[in-house]
């Protein structure tokens, strides 16, 4: 469907007429703190914004822990969970027929702004600096927040009734399992594609992404006091010994991955969300024994692997799996005191769309013409709750879904902005690609 040239300039120009509210909107969601297990306040924002929505139904639930044990893949919980006080917050504008259906996704919570004193000004202040919004999760991802929400919003206050349905999702705990997005699914949310506005950039329309696993590796060792110590079994050892091993498996699987999959490795993309290699095993954290003088009789590693769509997440854990069994067959200590591995957290399947994926080659003449310089496509080894949607898990999943949102930098890190022209350059795609996707009438 082309988009009527009047029709275009006048939701252009609504959503610059709407700048100075956008922008009070964003600020709004980036001064209330809502790192995952906080997402509440937040979500009132939210939900007071959609119910400006004219005829827009809205859906406030929070997630269950039974509910989302039905999801194959469900988050592997090691401590005690709870969603109460942090509601999923869904509107859904139904269509008049005859049009396809979009969903417009994106999570409320950040991660931790540690260390503050990094910052060049206070993470949930929203300060404004030459055109840059300040804040922890301005990029990741409250600017597509605000620029989902006022792409619809601008559509319908231009009085143009869209025929296909669209569903705006405001979704709790992405940054920790993805339970917010499985429950929308189990919850029976479902639509021909889906746009999650990371902030990709306003130029970049990503169409794949690795999957994931977080794993945790006891070490055990035999504890001695100080002047026993040469008769002690230190695990601190026995786990750096692990590390390496393993890192030298990310490396091999690098060099047997690579240039199978160009899409996730494009140098020229600048995204936040990056590109570069297919797979990546992390080692984030190292812990063991309890007292200085006290040979460490027990050590913890743990990590995270991200693989690409051509490897199965089952495959790539019995890969780490046998490679900490290898290792430890060849220590006589380890031989006999096997190390364990234990699966937790969210659990990710990889997937890339083809290119001529109808929401990739719309969404994609969207941006061109919204902005008049060429789209980049691109797939990215890191992942987000997309991996939900689109691999297909049970009965779960199948919708074609991109990854596309306003850009800035910083995200996970000090000083933190999404750039504000962006956030409206993004809102303008997407209004367009909302019309081109599901069909307007006048």
């Amino acid at each position: 469907m082309i988009t009527k040239p009047e029709v275009k300039s006048k939701i252009l120009r609504k959503i610059d007429d709407k700048k100075d509210e956008i922008v009070r909107f964003l600020q709004d969601l980036v001064k209330v703190p809502s790192p995952s297990g906080e997402e509440g306040e937040a979500q009132d924002i939210v939900a007071k914004k959609l119910r400006e929505i004219p005829n827009l139904e809205i859906d406030i639930w929070e997630p269950s822990l039974e509910e989302l044990a039905k999801y194959p893949l469900h988050p592997l919980r090691l401590t005690p969970w709870s969603y109460k006080n942090r509601p999923n917050v869904v509107g859904t504008l139904k269509g008049s027929g005859n049009g396809a259906s979009l969903i417009l996704n994106g999570h409320i919570d950040v991660v931790s702004p540690e260390p503050v004193k990094a910052w060049k000004y206070d993470p949930w202040s929203a300060k404004i600096e030459e055109g840059k919004l300040y804040g922890r999760g301005a990029v990741d991802m409250k600017g597509g927040i605000a620029a989902m929400t006022y792409a619809v919003l601008s559509i319908l206050d231009a009085g143009i009734k869209l025929k296909g349905q669209v569903i705006l999702e405001s979704v709790v705990e992405e940054e920790y399992g993805g339970g917010g997005t499985i429950a929308t699914l189990l919850r029976g949310y479902r639509a021909d594609a889906a746009i999650v506005t990371e902030g990709t950039g306003s130029q970049e329309v990503c169409m794949g992404a690795g999957g994931s696993r977080f794993f945790t590796v006891n070490v055990l060792g035999r504890s001695e006091v100080a002047h026993r110590a040469h008769l002690g079994v230190n695990a601190i050892t026995l786990a750096s010994g692990l590390c390496d091993a393993l890192l030298k498996l990310n490396e091999s699987r690098v060099r047997r991955l690579r240039r199978k999959h160009p899409l996730f490795e494009k140098k020229e993309i600048k995204s936040q969300l990056g590109t570069g290699r297919p797979t990546s095993l992390t080692l984030g954290i190292l812990r063991a024994g309890d007292w200085p003088s006290t040979v460490a009789g027990w050590a913890e590693i743990q990590g995270r692997v991200g693989f690409p769509p051509s490897e199965k997440g089952e495959d790539v854990e019995k890969e780490i799996e046998e490679t900490i069994s290898k290792k430890a067959g060849r220590d006589r200590w380890m031989k006999d005191h096997s190390p364990t591995v234990q699966w937790w957290g969210p659990r990710k399947e990889g997937y890339v769309l083809n290119l001529d994926d109808p929401i990739v080659t719309k969404v994609k003449d969207c941006v061109e013409e919204v902005t008049g310089r060429k789209c980049q496509l691109y797939a990215t080894p890191t992942n987000s709750d997309v991996n939900y949607l689109v691999p297909r898990v049970g009965a779960h999943g199948g919708i074609p879904a991109i990854m596309y949102g306003p850009g800035g930098a910083n995200l996970h890190g000090a000083n933190e902005y999404v750039v504000i022209e962006e956030v409206l350059t993004v809102a303008k795609v997407l209004s367009l690609a909302i019309l081109q996707w599901c069909g307007y009438e006048l």
